[in-house]
């Protein structure tokens, strides 16, 4: 992969991949929602930046949480941001989704430059929570604290 969407960690590899998100974004709750819809295989754990383990998490590997404007896939000893955290989530879920994973091929100047302009304006295009909403009953074992 390439570092400019990494960072090397030392985390264990048998551990579930967990996705990160902005718990208070609407559109990454809709994001953490689909993955959670099409995860039939349940690879993923979720978690919000905002949380206790989100920060943790974000600062074992290197990263602020405060200054996160991306998802983060923690994924086998290493942070995955932005594009590169997207085209890994999509190549585990089932057809048609894990088809969009062909982006890798794109440059990932061009993936990232899209993922930061949906970033600038995800707030203003889709809103924002004043608080993290609370999973559903019968997915709150996929999330972390």
């Amino acid at each position: 992969m390439d570092n400019a969407s990494q960072t090397s960690t030392r985390q264990s590899p048998k551990q579930a991949p967990v996705i990160l998100f902005d718990g208070t974004c609407a559109f990454c709750n809709f994001w953490s929602r689909f993955v959670l819809e099409y995860d039939h295989q349940r690879h993923f754990r979720l978690g919000r930046l905002q949380s206790d383990q989100g920060r943790q998490l974000c600062e074992h590997h290197g990263l602020s949480p405060d200054a996160m404007d991306s998802v983060v896939l923690i994924d086998g000893g290493q942070a995955y941001l932005r594009s590169a955290a997207m085209v890994r989530i999509l190549a585990r879920l089932p057809r048609p989704w894990r088809w969009l994973a062909l982006i890798r091929w794109l440059p990932l100047k061009l993936r990232d430059g899209v993922y930061d302009f949906i970033g600038r304006h995800r707030y203003q295009w889709f809103g924002r929570y004043d608080h993290c909403p609370m999973p559903k009953p019968e997915q709150r074992d996929r999330f972390i604290d």
